[in-house]
């Protein structure tokens, strides 16, 4: 199974609740698991959900946009979910369904992809917002 995470840019929550993210995927997977995450200036939500899931030795792949232009960043999160069977969506407390991620989730949706979206209560945990089976 191939799983997608991505969260909101340039944000680490404190914590561990992109690991417990990264948890839920496999322990959610049918079978053996791939992972797959933006490559984004900065470090972030979907550069530690790949190193996780590298650390806990599952294959790992950080696509890139062929250049930094907005047209290249779309192409790029379009092939991120083409390349998933599951999204999983983090978004920073308050900036709920906006930017990129926002974006991924959208593209899933479209594409009939399987998709939990989560944000953060108060204590850092985990909070679904959402999920669509796929189909």
């Amino acid at each position: 199974m191939n799983i997608a995470i991505v969260g909101t840019s340039e944000w680490v929550p404190p914590g561990q609740p992109v690991y417990d993210l990264v948890m839920r995927a496999i322990e959610d997977a049918p079978d053996t698991v791939d992972f797959y995450a933006r490559k984004l200036k900065k470090f972030g939500v979907d550069d530690l959900a790949l190193y996780y899931a590298q650390k806990l030795g599952y294959p790992v792949y950080a696509l890139e946009p062929l250049d930094k232009s907005r047209p290249a960043v779309f192409t790029r999160d379009i092939a991120l979910v083409e390349a998933a069977d599951k999204v999983y969506a983090l978004f920073k407390p308050g900036f709920e369904n906006t930017g990129g991620t926002q974006h991924v989730v959208e593209k899933a949706l479209d594409a009939k992809k399987a998709v939990e979206v989560y944000t953060l209560d108060g204590e850092n945990r985990l909070v679904l917002l959402g999920s669509h089976d796929g189909g």
